[in-house]
């Protein structure tokens, strides 16, 4: 069975990504989805992605799942009177179709969604968070795409090393990262950020903040690089910043779960963060407590094998086997 995990976030022929996607769609490839984007091969993706110049060539698998459906972008063609630049595209498809929602819920999107929901090859719903099936009680075939499994602990020899591995953006808010930086080197620790480059201008302050006690180490060379660089580190930064209109469901993002897998002590923000996990944790909140951050680093705060217990107890009893949800609706 062939799947194709198709990116909708990204307009054709551009480079904008979501960080989690970069990794998760390499993530899910070995499960047997093919990670899909529409236009030229983009810099920020690793080895592994398929490239296509029309939606009919994804009639060639046995199932899609469009990711992010719905954005931003698509708000701003609308203002502009444009239709987004799927919409003819989707016209083009004759097989059974999933939509993946990993965002929070955001009014204005929903129109864009249920431009896919009204497909007649529209079959599964697969949001992430909890709020969004509350905003969407008429869709009742839903299953999660993300956290279906639970996480097993790999052991590695761990570093005074505190890491990032997302897009260096504002939204991951990396510069407060490596502003940390030197008082981190001050307790023994190495910071390195891993990832995509983003905006010039964004990486021009980046660069200028406390040079000389971080690296910057670029993308990953391929998946199984996740291994030696997270495996090196005691602690990952993954501090996502929201905006205020969003409602925000607390859970771990992809970045953090592969963290975990990887024995990483999570660093995350602390009003996304479910509360069951402060106490194995560094629950930040990046506007104040910056010591308190070093403080519990340098004391070895936070038991990520605790964390991963409580997430496979809560998860055991939704682990959906989302591959068999598929192969019903590819066969029927």
């Amino acid at each position: 069975m062939k799947i194709a995990l198709m990116n909708v976030y990204s307009e054709p022929y551009g480079d904008r990504r979501t960080g989690g996607l970069i990794t998760s769609a390499i993530y899910l490839s070995q499960y047997g989805f093919t990670p899909v984007a529409f236009g030229k091969k983009r810099k920020s993706h690793m080895p592994g992605w398929t490239y296509i110049k029309s939606f009919d060539e994804l009639n060639d698998y046995d199932f899609i799942i469009f990711s992010s459906a719905g954005s931003n972008t698509d708000i701003k063609a609308k203002k502009q009177n444009k239709s987004p630049w799927w919409v003819s595209e989707l016209q083009k498809i004759n097989t059974p179709f999933a939509v993946q929602c990993h965002n929070e819920i955001d009014e204005a999107i929903m129109p864009f969604r249920e431009i896919f929901f009204s497909n007649k090859f529209f079959r599964l719903f697969l949001p992430i968070c909890e709020n969004i099936f509350r905003k969407m009680p008429d869709i009742d075939t839903h299953v999660y795409l993300a956290h279906q499994n639970t996480i097993t602990m790999k052991n590695f020899n761990k570093e005074n090393l505190v890491i990032s591995t997302c897009r260096a953006t504002s939204t991951k808010r990396v510069i407060e990262f490596v502003s940390k930086a030197k008082k981190f080197s001050e307790i023994g620790y190495k910071v390195e950020v891993w990832g995509p480059e983003s905006s010039y201008f964004y990486m021009k302050a980046l660069k200028e903040t406390n040079p000389g006690y971080w690296e910057h180490k670029g993308m990953f060379p391929d998946f199984s690089a996740l291994d030696s660089v997270m495996g090196r580190a005691k602690y990952h930064w993954n501090c996502r910043s929201f905006r205020k209109k969003h409602i925000v469901s607390p859970r771990f993002e992809i970045a953090t779960i592969e963290a975990l897998e990887r024995g990483c002590i999570p660093i995350v923000e602390k009003n996304s963060t479910p509360s069951e996990y402060y106490d194995y944790l560094i629950a930040h909140d990046t506007k104040i407590n910056n010591d308190e951050l070093i403080d519990k680093v340098k004391n070895n705060y936070g038991d990520a094998q605790k964390c991963i217990e409580i997430f496979n107890n809560k998860h055991k009893d939704k682990e959906l086997r989302l591959l068999e949800t598929i192969r019903k609706y590819v066969h029927n």
